[in-house]
């Protein structure tokens, strides 16, 4: 019932974020789209009152004349008549007329000095299009204000343009208080110059630096950003009017994706509620009634977890943590504890012997695991090396001391020979036989035996006991298993392997000899030096013998 309770919760929980994400999408595309209209239409009849305002008949004489005190005065009166409109964002903000240059002749600001002369070196921009009409665009001042214009063409009586009347509004937490009142949601706008955004307005204050982050990272679409609010972009167009936006004014809708989330939380603290209780209780329950059977069961799991990482003494330390319950009970998990320990003891047995069989009786076993593992005749490298007189050596030691040195020279020649992905056949006294498979078998063969003699050279410096002779050839044996059914050995046979084993007989202390077609597949990094063709017992006719070192450096 728990897993279940929180199942439903997960799902209501990715339903609702979706749902509500979907949403408050759409509101947000509902309310782009009257921003749109109304502004559109907002700016329109700016545009109109703009074109009106410059058909003012006494703006051609002022002009005409370069009467600045007159046209100063004129603005002023303009800006003053805006100042308490019956919609508070139709005050202006700025008046200018503009000459055909483009220079301004006059600038009132609201709440400075008419035509101040820093204004008057202002290079506002001029109507670009070649009709002449109204034009709106974006200005930024050089304190860093942005300003929205309408731009209308004065004319004189003859009908040519001799200037211009431009009136604006400063973009501003004015203009976001005016967005919301139309669109009835929150909002941002910035500018964006370059790669640097510069927040100028916002509905809310806390929106101020709540989304900060989000306009200085803005992509155009749909996002919803840190702190919970999904951010849509605007923007302003009226086709009846040239809009133009130079200084990359920018207008986000925003709404708050967590307040329309909080029905369905206060449905998710209640299904996590219910979760949580379902869970105690079960827990308690389960505790009560299946601990007595649970807990043994479990150290069962645990303990074949350890064997299949063969933690053996693990696993078993396991078992005895309840002995009467998984040892001596006589219900089905008692049979169960006391079947696995029988097999955990097989399997230490097993372990135990895993050491004296080869890696190539172990592939042959996985191989034919329901018995009968068929001989095969292949091509391999076969390898004898030979401790010299470790018969006379062992003669005059204690057992334990020869022992221990035998087994320290085999366990380093075992290591170089599987380094050279060979396979040890076995081990013969003082002898070790390996086999090499491969297009490159002589190669790694040689090059194994060049590497013991020189590791046991360096680790015992030719202590008695420790030198070695060793022989190599190749070709084809039979490989398979053989002895009784009750005991059985993996192991290659024929004239090749004897071959070998007569090269190590005659190879002196730290020499390697091989035979004729080990020569044909050695490459040249090897240096081969031919020796006079040599009686090998069971052969009847002499046989060529050569040495060879690793004197050119063939790496391990």
């Amino acid at each position: 019932m728990a897993a279940l309770t929180i199942a439903v919760l997960v799902g209501v929980w990715i339903s609702a974020r979706r749902e509500v994400r979907n949403d408050v999408r759409g509101e947000l595309l509902v309310a782009r789209g009257a921003f749109v209209i109304n502004e559109g239409e907002h700016l329109h009849e700016h545009a109109v009152e703009a074109a009106a305002i410059a058909e003012d008949d006494d703006l051609p004489p002022l002009l005409s004349s370069r009467d600045t005190k007159g046209v100063c005065a004129w603005l002023s009166r303009v800006l003053a008549g805006k100042s308490t409109p019956v919609n508070p964002e139709d005050a202006f903000d700025i008046v200018a007329i503009l000459l055909p240059n483009g220079d301004a002749f006059g600038v009132v600001l609201r709440g400075a000095p008419a035509c101040e002369a820093r204004e008057l070196k202002w290079r506002l921009p001029v109507l670009s299009n070649k009709d002449l009409n109204p034009e709106i665009t974006n200005w930024e001042a050089d304190n860093r204000q942005l300003f929205e214009l309408i731009e209308a063409p004065i004319h004189d009586t003859q009908d040519r343009r001799i200037g211009a009347f431009v009136l604006g509004f400063n973009v501003s937490d004015a203009l976001a208080r005016h967005i919301k009142e139309h669109t009835g949601q929150d909002n941002l706008v910035w500018h964006q110059e370059g790669n640097k955004s510069h927040l100028l307005g916002a509905s809310d204050p806390s929106l101020r630096y709540l989304l900060a982050p989000a306009v200085k990272n803005w992509r155009t679409g749909f996002e919803v950003v840190s702190g919970g609010y999904a951010i849509l972009d605007g923007s302003v167009e009226d086709h009846a009017d040239l809009v133009y936006n130079p200084e990359g004014l920018h207008v986000a809708l925003v709404q708050s994706v967590d307040g329309k989330l909080e029905p369905f939380r206060r449905l998710e603290y209640l299904l996590a509620f219910m979760a949580l209780l379902t869970l105690v209780l079960g827990w308690l329950l389960g505790a009560l009634l299946a601990g007595p059977i649970a807990t043994p069961l479990v150290n069962l799991a645990r303990a074949a977890e350890n064997v299949a990482r063969d933690q053996l003494e693990i696993a078993d330390h396991l078992l005895q943590s309840h002995p009467k319950r998984l040892m001596h009970a006589k219900d089905e998990i008692g049979v169960l504890g006391r079947s696995f320990r029988d097999m955990l003891q097989g399997l230490r047995e097993r372990l135990a012997m895993f050491p004296f069989i080869s890696e190539a009786t172990l592939t042959d076993i996985r191989r034919n695991t329901k018995g009968g593992s068929a001989n095969v005749r292949t091509s391999l490298a076969i390898l004898f090396a030979d401790v010299r007189q470790f018969s006379k050596f062992s003669e005059t030691r204690d057992p334990e001391e020869v022992i221990g040195l035998l087994n320290e020279v085999l366990a380093i020649e075992a290591e170089i020979i599987k380094k050279h992905q060979g396979d040890i056949d076995k081990f013969v006294g003082d002898a070790v036989i390996a086999w090499f498979h491969g297009e490159d078998r002589c190669l790694r063969a040689v090059r194994a035996a060049d590497e013991m003699l020189s590791t046991l050279g360096a680790r015992f410096a030719g202590q008695p006991g420790t030198t070695i002779g060793i022989g190599i050839h190749v070709g084809e044996v039979v490989v398979g298993s053989i002895g009784s059914k009750t005991r059985k050995d993996y192991t290659a046979i024929g004239s090749v392997v004897n071959m070998a084993a007569r090269f190590c007989s005659n190879a002196a202390v730290g020499q390697i000899l091989v035979s004729q077609a080990v020569r044909i597949e050695l490459d040249t990094q090897v240096t081969i030096k031919p020796l006079r063709p040599i009686f090998l017992k069971g052969f009847f006719d002499p046989v060529e013998v050569f040495e060879v070192s690793l004197a050119k450096g063939a790496g391990a």
